[in-house]
């Protein structure tokens, strides 16, 4: 009778993109149509779309969060269909530890950059003359690297421009944990500089020595930095409490 749950999807879609408007640049919308009907010419009585949602914390999350069920709210009464929501996951902002942030960029300069093989440099060689030329030099600006830094793709000291904020940028479930007690974070070097995120190059250069050596010497910074924590108790307590004045008495609350 004309009632088509996939037209409450697109609608709700259409929506959804109008609303990229009027939020922050730093949120995200990201989704895929995961059931969408049988066949052209059958209305289908059931569709689906599955939506992820990022924001610079846990409270502009929700509010995304509420926008958007009301979009789907709306899209329903539109096609006179029924929206039902299921909620998935959810994880909470990362609050940067800065003691345990220079404690773990202090470690790494001591480790220093692994010790790269020729193959290793071949390969990374090879990887980078594909690298689009605008990604090499955004990462070369955000790290605050020098062309002097870089050999061959891969880069041979350490630099600690990313540590600035103790931010790394990406979406990880970590999050909840530094809301429970004193989280630092580190990179280390496993793929040529520039590489895009997400893409092939950090999988064919994971996969191979340049992966490895990469793992080896951060698990060396891991045992450094811990070593240092266990036997300089000021540390753990400057740490500690870092972490009181970052929480400024909010409360962590489970998303699910």
């Amino acid at each position: 009778n004309g009632r088509s749950a996939r037209d409450g999807v697109e609608l709700m879609n259409v929506g959804v993109n109008y609303l990229r408007e009027h939020i922050p640049p730093t949120w995200r919308i990201h989704y895929t149509i995961t059931e969408s009907g049988k066949a052209p010419n059958i209305v289908p009585d059931r569709a689906q779309v599955w939506y992820m949602l990022r924001a610079d914390d846990r409270d502009q999350a929700e509010e995304l969060h509420r926008r958007l069920s009301n979009i789907a709210q709306g899209a329903a009464q539109m096609t006179e269909t029924r929206t039902e929501e299921q909620f998935l996951a959810g994880c909470y902002n990362f609050l940067p530890n800065m003691t345990l942030a220079e404690l773990l960029l202090h470690c790494l300069e001591q480790v220093g950059s692994p010790q790269w093989t020729q193959e290793d440099r071949a390969f990374a060689e090879a990887l980078s003359r594909q690298i689009p030329p605008s990604s090499r030099q955004a990462a070369m600006q955000q790290f605050s690297l020098q062309e002097s830094d870089v050999k061959d793709g891969l880069a041979d000291r350490a630099y600690g421009a990313c540590y600035q904020t103790g931010i790394l940028g990406a979406a990880t479930d970590v999050g909840d944990v530094s809301w429970q007690l004193p989280v630092g974070c580190f990179s280390f070097a496993s793929t040529v500089v520039g590489a895009p995120g997400h893409s092939w190059f950090y999988t064919a250069a994971c996969g191979t020595g340049i992966g490895h050596r990469g793992a080896r010497a951060a698990a060396k910074v891991l045992a450094l930095a811990g070593y240092r924590l266990l036997t300089d108790p000021a540390l753990i307590q400057a740490a500690k409490e870092e972490h009181q004045n970052n929480l400024r008495g909010r409360q962590y609350r489970c998303p699910l």
